[in-house]
């Protein structure tokens, strides 16, 4: 059988555009994937900074004029916004055992412990700043 040169090349282009295509379709459902991962991420950090609002809101209503105010670990919005982050991130099904549980918390505490430290560290040197000496 004998096959000419137009009949290779209508052959080798219906090679090359079903190649083609499926390459394509193949990147197209990965950005559709990797878009959908983002979305999820960007929706639990949403989450994550309206629960420490919230719980910021809550807590500064309950503990207002008591000694429980002054806490930074708790007091602060900061230490509620990334205390949050880690409650949120544990909903993404990583977390499957009681003990990655309770190792994920006590990470978060320690976490929320240390920037609380930080912020008040600041703080106090940015008050140290504005107050005049001698």
């Amino acid at each position: 059988m004998e096959l000419h040169t137009s009949t290779i090349a209508i052959i080798a282009a219906a090679i090359g555009g079903g190649f083609a295509a499926m390459i394509g379709g193949i990147f197209a459902f990965w950005n559709a994937w990797l878009q959908r991962r983002h979305e999820e991420r960007r929706q639990i950090r949403e989450l994550a900074v309206q629960m420490a609002l919230e719980n910021s809101k809550a807590w500064r209503d309950r503990t207002k004029g008591t000694p429980l105010d002054r806490i930074p670990l708790i007091g602060d919005s900061d230490g509620f916004l990334i205390h949050s982050m880690y409650l949120v991130s544990a909903l993404d099904g990583r977390l499957k055992t009681a003990a990655q549980i309770k190792a994920h918390l006590a990470k978060s505490f320690d976490v929320v412990q240390a920037a609380s430290e930080e912020i008040q560290k600041k703080r106090d040197e940015h008050l140290l700043k504005k107050t005049p000496h001698g």
